[in-house]
């Protein structure tokens, strides 16, 4: 009886060890996932939300009473963007992450300086100042691309997203500019059908993937507001200077957000 035990009890146990290599991969991926929103950190983030918006919101009406210029709001942000940018290129481990937070430096400089330009008595519409507004677009889509790429891993549909990608990219300049092309300035409508389709493949590369959601979410949606809110000013019909000032404050506000979640990430693994 004792042997017969024994048998069933390695038996049982050889039984009940073996598990299929998917499930034992998966579990443990999970098991060495890092606990992100910590109390401490949600509170830290709801504090900076809050605080933003409501920031944001008294800037905004302060502003449409004339009390100081757009620019000197927008330059504000900057600052700890940039801040966060080369902390998050400092303490990272990745070197895709370290990439995009120094394209995102570059992205905040060059935004400094376009609401530079808009702080002074230059025209922002002015040729230059569409050339910085063209190349925040550009760096902003490099920044992505480098960002979701770090703690993704490659399957079937990124790596078909990422041949496809290029290729539509190129077809729909290609054809926007066969339409542009009784136009005498081709140097000039070349750079803006290329800055906004860079805008479409920033959020495209965020919310088009699901190996962003299921292993980065709040990157992907906070990073991702952030053309999101930009095509709204855009495309969105009747929309008020207000709110314009508003939704771009709010746009700058999710990218500090998504850098301090990308931080406490590196903290935490």
């Amino acid at each position: 009886m004792a042997e017969s035990a024994s048998r069933y009890d390695m038996t049982s146990g050889n039984q009940s060890s073996h598990t299929p290599a998917s499930d034992y991969s998966e579990q443990l991926a999970v098991n060495q996932a890092p606990v992100i929103w910590t109390p401490r950190f949600i509170i830290i983030f709801a504090i900076v939300l809050v605080i933003g918006l409501s920031v944001a919101a008294t800037l905004t009406q302060g502003w449409s009473n004339a009390y100081y210029s757009v620019g000197k709001i927008l330059l504000i942000y900057t600052l700890p963007i940039l801040l966060g940018w080369g902390v998050l290129a400092k303490q990272t481990r990745s070197s895709w992450t370290r990439l995009g937070a120094l394209v995102g430096c570059l992205w905040t400089v060059l935004a400094g300086i376009y609401f530079w330009y808009n702080r002074t008595t230059i025209d922002p519409t002015s040729p230059l100042a569409l050339t910085l507004y063209d190349a925040l677009r550009c760096a902003l889509l490099v920044c992505y691309i480098c960002l979701s790429l770090a703690y993704t891993s490659a399957n079937r549909w990124d790596t078909w997203f990422f041949r496809i990608a290029p290729i539509l990219f190129c077809a729909i300049v290609a054809v926007q500019m066969v339409h542009k092309l009784h136009s005498g300035h081709v140097i000039g409508d070349l750079e803006q059908v290329l800055s906004s389709k860079a805008l479409y493949f920033s959020l495209f590369i965020w919310w088009l993937r699901p190996a962003c959601w299921k292993r980065q979410p709040g990157p992907a949606l906070l990073f991702g507001l952030v053309p999101f809110l930009q095509l709204t000013m855009i495309l969105a019909p009747n929309i008020t200077e207000i709110m314009k000032v508003f939704l771009t404050q709010a746009s700058l506000l999710c990218m500090l957000l998504g850098i301090l979640r990308l931080l406490q990430y590196e903290r935490r693994r």
